[in-house]
């Protein structure tokens, strides 16, 4: 007995090529169906159907797959043979023009491409979500690994405190060695403006810091190196998160931005449970602590979470936060639900409508 699959189901053929008896896979689990047989499992309906043959006094079974047949032959106790292509598969393929319709074809193609998008982006998804955890801890350690080592550098150059630069320019200046080194043309070469330079090099020809040893302002001459290295790393990581966010949340990062829809994402445990989400939730989401304080103590409770990072949250007068943030909460909710459903880009239209309500909200 020739034993052939389709994605409608399992069909039996006799040495002739004549259909003997088949068994259809439910309309509503022909996707998990497929799945199992891209596996090699056998499904619920080839071991029913066997079974029902065996019964019929049939013992010697031929499929096209051998991990199918294997699989098989120890469910069922039969004999299973391997051949590809079998008659009973030629056969059912022939049928198959007969058996089904073209829109119910496509419709089972779609969903089975999507399932497959979807096993894929999850990957995708994950190595953003870790990489969220990562760029955190690493900015964690920037942040106190910059503050000691500028608390370590400034009584040699107190003066450099009060220009109030950047990080990073702090950190170059630091790069330089002794005051003597910062010049001009030095300060500029290494990536500062040449107003900044000007400053920089003004306060180090009148500074009154007291010295240090040669060797202690190498050591911290070099671990600032090290410091900017590791900058450069995180923005190297924070650019592969912006482009993965292209293919995990495109609809999510039109609106939300590259890293804030990524840590939205990484705060919820995944883009469907971001998506599962009410927009009231996702609206205080990393503020939780806050939150439930606030329900405890019946005191005020938060009006936005890290959605705080949007510009157009951070840059609105006080008085309108908390509308802005239920307005843009609300939509980055319907952005997620695209991206974990359809897989469709509507980011533009998406932020042409909250451009539009926020600019009614504004007047």
């Amino acid at each position: 007995m020739e034993i052939a699959e389709c994605f409608l189901g399992v069909f039996a053929f006799d040495e002739n090529g004549k259909e003997v008896a088949r068994r259809l896979f439910p309309a509503e689990k022909r996707v998990s169906r497929i799945e199992q047989l891209q596996k090699g499992e056998p499904t619920e309906e080839h071991l029913q159907l066997t079974k029902d043959l065996i019964a019929r006094g049939f013992g010697d079974f031929r499929v096209e797959s051998e991990e199918l047949a294997r699989a098989l032959e120890e469910k069922t106790g039969a004999r299973f043979k391997v051949k590809f292509p079998s008659l009973g598969g030629s056969a059912l393929r022939k049928l198959l023009t007969s058996l089904c319709q073209t829109e119910e074809l496509w419709e089972l193609t779609r969903s089975l491409t999507v399932k497959e998008i979807r096993k894929e982006a999850s990957k995708k998804e994950e190595s953003l979500i870790l990489g969220v955890k990562f760029l955190e801890n690493l900015d964690k350690s920037l942040n106190t690994l910059y503050s000691v080592l500028l608390e370590w550098y400034s009584p040699y150059f107190p003066e450099l405190h009060r220009l109030a630069l950047e990080p990073r320019e702090n950190l170059l200046i630091i790069s330089l060695g002794p005051k003597e080194n910062l010049k001009l043309e030095k300060l500029k070469k290494a990536g500062l403006s040449e107003l900044t330079s000007q400053r920089v090099e003004n306060a180090a020809k009148k500074s009154i810091g007291t010295e240090l040893s040669p060797e202690t302002l190498e050591l911290i001459q070099d671990n600032a190196k090290n410091l900017l290295s590791l900058w450069e790393i995180r923005d190297e990581i924070e650019s592969h998160l912006d482009k993965l966010m292209d293919e995990v949340a495109p609809n999510l990062k039109a609106l939300a931005g590259g890293m804030l829809g990524a840590k939205l994402i990484s705060k919820a445990g995944g883009l469907e449970e971001l998506a599962k989400m009410t927009a009231g939730h996702l609206q205080v989401l990393g503020a939780e602590k806050s939150f439930f304080r606030a329900l405890r103590t019946k005191g005020k409770r938060p009006k936005h979470g890290i959605i705080y990072l949007h510009p157009k949250l951070r840059s609105a007068p006080r008085k309108l936060r908390g509308k802005i943030a239920r307005t843009l909460a609300a939509k980055l909710v319907i952005a997620a639900r695209i991206d974990a459903t359809s897989g469709r880009y509507l980011g533009e239209e998406l932020k042409e409508k909250l451009e539009e309500r926020l600019r009614r909200i504004h007047e």
